[in-house]
């Protein structure tokens, strides 16, 4: 179960208000079963200097990180800055040995929207799908910008060379929605729609190990 803080991108919601916040969300949350909670640092709540990513840890994830791992809830990043400032950020998280229950939300449809590249993300605790047109509205699935044959087999290839952390539970979809807007029925058909969508995805570009393409090859040729 996943929860993203979008109460975090409201203007004039400060560093003190969003550690606040999360330790409320992490009590609660605690109750409810939440497996993870995603704090988005992007749009209002860019980090942008590195005396931002002090206050940032300070004020919000410091205590709050012991209370995640006390209730067994991982805090993922969700970041669209710069390779530097986030191997700054996640360097300062690693000395103050708060990176076990830490990582990044990596968000399919802005990757390429910001212009990141997918290893720009450390340790992928989670991943939000979507699709984006270059103009920057949300598409269906397959029909936008986002490069899935990549994303997807570097995602899973993690499984074997334990670069990143990865599961398949690890996913929310984020997609556009249906153009009826008050249309329940529509709205739930459009989910459905692009769920299917992205397990074809998965099932078609998930990275396989040597040893398993060889396997698939053997019994392929084999007699029918």
């Amino acid at each position: 179960t996943a929860l993203c803080l979008d109460t975090f991108l409201e203007e004039g919601v400060h560093y003190d208000d969003q550690g606040s916040m999360l330790r409320y969300i992490l009590i609660v949350g605690r109750d409810l079963g939440l497996k993870t909670i995603t704090l988005p640092f992007i749009e209002n709540n860019e980090i942008t200097y590195n005396f931002s990513i002090d206050r940032m840890i300070t004020q919000i994830l410091s205590e709050n990180t012991l209370l995640a791992t006390k209730y067994g809830i991982n805090l993922c990043l969700e970041l669209d800055f710069n390779n530097e400032l986030l191997l700054t950020l996640f360097n300062k998280i690693g000395r103050l040995d708060l990176n076990h229950k830490i990582g990044t939300t990596l968000d399919i449809g802005n990757l390429y929207y910001y212009g990141l590249s997918s290893c720009d993300s450390i340790v992928v605790k989670h991943v939000h799908v979507k699709d984006r047109l270059k103009t920057g509205e949300s598409c269906l699935l397959g029909t936008g910008c986002s490069h899935y044959q990549k994303i997807i087999n570097f995602l899973t290839s993690t499984q074997y060379n334990s670069q990143l952390e990865y599961t398949q539970k690890n996913y929310t979809l984020q997609c556009s929605r249906s153009e009826k807007f008050n249309d329940l029925e529509a709205e739930i058909e459009i989910v459905k729609k692009q769920k299917k969508i992205f397990e074809e995805m998965m099932e078609k570009y998930s990275y396989k190990p040597p040893e398993l393409i060889d396997k698939s090859l053997t019994l392929s040729n084999g007699p029918k």
